[in-house]
């Protein structure tokens, strides 16, 4: 083909009919020419379904994201580090703002948490399902919170940091709602003191059955102070049965253990400069007793008699809200016959420091009260120090 016709002379032989049936094809090109020839010229405007689909796609994650931004998942914890093997628990907080009202926990793996340490290995989950079951419904605008206790669910028990992240189930939006990673520390302890004792027997029990455990008291930093825990085991230490914490240790203190006749632990040790904390543990775990004794002319301490009991000798008992069993209500009237006698606490002994800790639940600005039978007093005022 000559160079002068080229493109313009090429698609100038394309030429639409001027008749209704014009799109029925093409006048015919010379035999001599050539041209490009349409399969089918006719316009359509349907729109691709490929991006029909795409249209859909996009807008269906965004009513889903708009979903989940409305429902919202944390995980919290009641202090930054725990003892190994001591309880942990894992509040999980759910907010509920969709508009609607949610039926959560119909199944046995609506909440499921991932717990990584912190070299980023997946920490091992020791029951499955979790137990989380039970059904409760969120209203619109609410906020519920479910605790577990992880240290029964997963192998939290190696020293370090660990990362746990909640997952949340919502059966009726078909999604799942991931929280923030939370941290927590798992810390090591000193052993104070221990003792091995023998289990009594049981009713029910065969004669012969010897099962040994051991009582040990451990001290370890919390939150920039010392605590002291109990932790109960089997006699080789690795099977441990409970883990709780006593309460705050003074420093440099030196905690006291014995244990009676029927394997209870009495475990007495210091808390602030004048208050010591008294507390008995059954052979099983169970917390029997918590009590507190002040200082006074004489230091509170154990003592064993010849039957193998263990008692507080020393000291002055003062009652407080935390005891267990929970102090008895005061009945009578102040000066009434039942009440007893009005009794005075003995004085106390001068501090050897010149800061002065005061016993729980009082203020610097006034003085702590003590209860004697149902009568409730002052401690009398601490007398100076003669001069030499």
């Amino acid at each position: 083909m000559p160079l002068k016709h080229g493109f313009a002379t090429l698609f100038s032989e394309i030429v639409i009919g001027s008749s209704p049936d014009w799109a029925s094809g093409f006048r015919s090109p010379p035999a001599d020419r050539r041209c490009i020839a349409l399969a089918d010229p006719r316009p359509r405007h349907r729109v691709p379904t490929v991006k029909v689909f795409t249209c859909v796609v996009a807008v269906a994650m965004v009513c889903l994201a708009q979903a989940r931004a409305q429902i919202s998942v944390e995980v919290t914890f009641d202090q930054e580090q725990y003892f190994a093997n001591e309880r942990l628990l894992a509040a999980v907080r759910i907010t509920n703002l969709s508009g609607r009202t949610l039926t959560l926990g119909t199944t046995d793996d609506w909440l499921d948490f991932a717990v990584e340490s912190d070299d980023g290995n997946v920490v091992r989950q020791l029951v499955d399902p979790l137990p989380v079951k039970g059904e409760f419904e969120l209203p619109n605008s609410a906020r519920a919170t479910r605790r577990v206790n992880l240290a029964e669910c997963f192998e939290m028990t190696r020293v370090g940091r660990y990362r746990v992240t909640a997952l949340v189930r919502i059966p009726e939006l078909d999604f799942e709602v991931v929280s923030p990673r939370a941290a927590v520390n798992i810390v090591r302890g000193t052993t104070v003191w221990e003792q091995t004792f023998g289990m009594p027997l049981k009713p029910g029990d065969p004669p012969g059955t010897v099962e040994v455990r051991r009582y040990e008291l451990v001290q370890a930093m919390n939150a920039k102070s010392v605590q002291l825990y109990l932790r109960l085991s089997d006699q080789s230490g690795f099977k441990v049965f409970k883990v709780f914490p006593l309460g705050p240790l003074l420093t440099f203190s030196r905690p006291e253990g014995r244990v009676d006749r029927q394997g209870n632990l009495h475990a007495l040790f210091q808390v602030s400069a004048r208050l010591f904390t008294y507390h008995v543990v059954s052979p099983d775990g169970d917390h029997k007793i918590r009590q507190t004794y002040q200082y006074t002319s004489s230091r509170p301490r154990l003592y064993t008699d010849a039957n193998a009991e263990v008692s507080v000798i020393g000291g002055y008992r003062v009652e407080n809200d935390t005891d267990l069993p929970p102090p008895p209500e005061n009945s009578g009237e102040p000066g009434d016959s039942e009440s007893g006698p009005e009794t005075t606490p003995p004085p106390a002994a001068p501090l050897n420091s010149a800061a002065e800790q005061r016993p729980i639940g009082t203020s610097s600005g006034e003085p702590a009260k003590v209860k004697a039978g149902n009568e409730t007093g002052s401690l009398p005022a601490v007398a100076p120090e003669p001069k030499p």
